[in-house]
């Protein structure tokens, strides 16, 4: 996984090795290798591999199941670089993506094969189905790749396929609401 960081302009991202450690990368490709040394003991080798950077600079990296990682990457703030915590999501989802929504500040992923639609609280580490996206119904695909754009519609990528698929102004869906969804781009 990697994404940009919108609290420094650097493009930031887990690595499998050296364990424990994220990658900052730079102008011109420039790499810095980054350990964040007081992550639990558990953690032996990657974080993770779904992860997205809230707009304030703080990484949310899914380390399997229902477990996840907070660290700050906020060069401006006093723990810059540290683990902050150790979270566990209400329930486990088979997803491959998350995205921050810079609407509403939360994160949103589309779960493999069952297509729903999910936000996920990172205060309270709630996750809310949102239902079926219409337009993958009865798809079979896994979604390696989710985003934004700054209106709040969300982009889905079908790994199999190569299609993307939006779904319009997810900030504002409510459980047992209709969606908007349709086919956005041919990969």
């Amino acid at each position: 996984w990697a994404g940009y960081n919108p609290s420094d302009g650097y493009i930031w991202g887990a690595i499998k090795s050296p364990g424990r450690s994220v990658v900052r990368i730079g102008k011109n490709f420039a790499v810095d290798i980054i350990e964040i040394d007081n992550l639990p003991s558990s953690v032996t080798g990657s974080l993770g591999y779904v992860g997205d950077i809230s707009t304030d600079g703080i990484y949310y990296v899914r380390g399997g199941g229902t477990t996840f990682y907070v660290i700050d990457l906020n060069p401006e703030s006093a723990t810059y670089t540290k683990h902050l915590r150790t979270g566990t999501f209400s329930k486990t989802i088979n997803i491959h993506d998350w995205a921050f929504n810079a609407v509403d500040g939360y994160l949103y992923t589309v779960e493999q094969k069952t297509n729903i639609l999910y936000r996920i609280n990172t205060a309270t580490d709630e996750i809310t189905s949102l239902g079926v996206v219409p337009i993958l119904s009865g798809l079979s695909y896994t979604y390696g790749a989710v985003y934004f754009d700054a209106s709040g519609r969300f982009y889905v990528s079908a790994n199999q396929a190569g299609t993307v698929y939006m779904i319009k102004d997810v900030q504002g869906l409510e459980v047992g609401d209709t969606m908007e969804s349709n086919l956005f781009a041919f990969g």
